[in-house]
């Protein structure tokens, strides 16, 4: 197994980001550095049960999976999706064994390794989907028992202040978390592949129960007490309690669905008839095939133009619409800092649209269009109430994908309609997800640049008024823009 020390290596600059995601603070992932290591010791026990009679048995399925992991962790680089890279890192480690053993041989090391993929951010995706169910169920749970409240979106209003689910509050570490004591709880305890699965899908039950818990008992407490106990600022540790409680009846009583297996024992690698080949052109081989990805990424260069050459300023008309200041104060982005950042306000009689615009010629990592970090508002004067994707029709007949926010907060302008898409080789879309591979299809052509645009104006009556008027403006702007950023 000394072919899994060369991923360590190559592949060393995800492992350190991946350390340093494991100690940020508040991080979901900060239960790695105690995963790691028993990983590592259950990877140990694995070898030692099943070192006697290991073979040298190369697998064409394996290497076929080894090569795809680690392109995808190339391309995944292209276009800086760090926590695909990571879990490609994972997935190149199981390449390895699987290439060199055999799928029989190398199942008892599949669930040590495996296992790692949760300690890894490519669960992020699922924040905003646990965020709204949150939100949804803790307010719905609020009404029935008699607490008066108001939801919109993911603020919760009580008659003494107003309470956000912020992402923060989606309760993915608590999910992470839970579905990592079951899996490691049912394998301890011999548990078969099915029923390690449902007792996992139990306690992912079990932790969004205790997340409703936690977001009911700090609205309650902030309902009670009139905002003033501190729970009301910093309810983690109270997160952290519900969340033992019910992972304490987890393992107590409901481990008592599924009684202790015996152990059965490893794979006879006699069973099949290995490969006659040498030992050593069989690890350099894999080896070579494990380090292509790394060896890609350094051999690939992308040329693209300076920022020295964008020139293009914002427009002082366009249209009815006049720019009345090329800075931004009511409403600010907190984004990561293209080649071109523009910004400004354009006014129409009594309308006016505040315009951030973004462009990347080619992005570098924590210099990205769509990154985690990258939100629509700055600060903690706004809340987001809600937002969707959606199609906008333009006056020409064009169609305009776009996330459309809706923020509160204080101040003259207490609502803003908040419009977000990204452009790409040639693309507009809505997506971070999908701007991600147009990005990469643009990068892999020779056209590594993307642009972030994101239009607002103030909620002062129906939303549908200010849908109008960023419909209006951009009916007029939209080519504009296209155009001067593809020069």
């Amino acid at each position: 197994m000394s072919a899994l020390l060369v991923p360590f290596v190559a592949y060393y600059p995800s492992l350190e980001r991946l350390v340093e995601l494991w100690s940020d603070k508040g991080s979901v992932l900060s239960h790695g550095f105690l995963l790691f290591p028993i990983s590592l010791y259950l990877f140990y026990q694995a070898l030692r049960q099943t070192a006697p009679g290991l073979r040298i048995q190369p697998s064409l399925l394996g290497i076929s999976f080894l090569l795809g992991a680690t392109l995808l962790w190339l391309l995944a680089g292209l276009v800086y999706i760090e926590s695909v890279q990571q879990a490609a890192f994972v997935l190149v480690l199981l390449g390895v064994v699987v290439s060199l053993l055999g799928v029989r041989q190398a199942l008892p090391f599949f669930f040590p390794i495996l296992l790692l993929l949760s300690v890894v951010p490519v669960w992020q995706v699922l924040t905003p989907y646990l965020q709204t169910a949150s939100a949804i169920v803790s307010a719905q749970l609020l009404d029935v028992t008699g607490f008066t409240t108001v939801r919109e979106g993911y603020l919760i209003l009580i008659p003494d202040g107003v309470f956000e689910v912020e992402e923060g509050c989606s309760g993915l570490k608590y999910q992470l978390t839970a579905v990592t004591i079951a899996f490691l709880y049912a394998k301890v305890n011999g548990f078969n592949l099915r029923q390690m699965l449902i007792y996992a899908v139990i306690a992912s039950g079990m932790a969004f129960l205790a997340n409703i818990v936690r977001i009911y008992s700090v609205v309650a407490i902030g309902y009670f007490t009139g905002m003033q106990n501190p729970v009301v600022q910093d309810h983690d540790t109270l997160g952290w309690v519900v969340f033992a409680l019910f992972i304490f009846v987890l393992l107590v009583y409901l481990g008592r669905l599924f009684p202790p297996q015996a152990e059965k024992k490893a794979v006879d690698p006699e069973a099949d008839a290995p490969v006659a080949l040498t030992r050593w052109p069989v690890l350099g081989g894999v080896v070579l095939v494990s380090m292509l990805g790394p060896l890609l990424a350094l051999a690939y260069s992308v040329s693209a133009e300076t920022a020295d050459s964008l020139r293009w300023r914002l427009p002082e008309q366009v249209g009815d619409w006049q720019l009345q200041a090329r800075r931004l104060t009511q409403w600010q982005p907190k984004w990561q800092q293209g080649d071109l950042v523009l910004q400004g306000r354009y006014l129409s009689h009594q309308d006016s649209v505040d315009l951030f615009i973004t462009h990347f010629e080619k992005q570098a990592q924590d210099k990205e269009a769509v990154h985690v970090d990258n939100k629509i508002f700055s600060g903690e004067r706004w809340a987001r109430v809600s937002r969707q994707q959606r199609q906008v029709v333009l006056a020409d007949g064009s169609h305009l994908p776009v996330e459309a926010s809706l923020i509160k907060g204080g101040g003259q302008a207490s609502q803003r309609l908040v419009w977000r898409w990204y452009g790409t080789a040639g693309h507009r879309v809505a997506s971070g997800s999908r701007a991600k591979l147009w990005n990469l299809y643009g990068t892999l052509t020779g056209s590594p640049a993307i642009s972030v645009v994101l239009v607002s104006t103030p909620v002062t009556s129906e939303q549908q008024d200010a849908e109008a008027v960023l419909m209006a403006f951009l009916s007029q702007f939209v080519t504009d823009v296209e155009t001067a950023l593809s020069r």
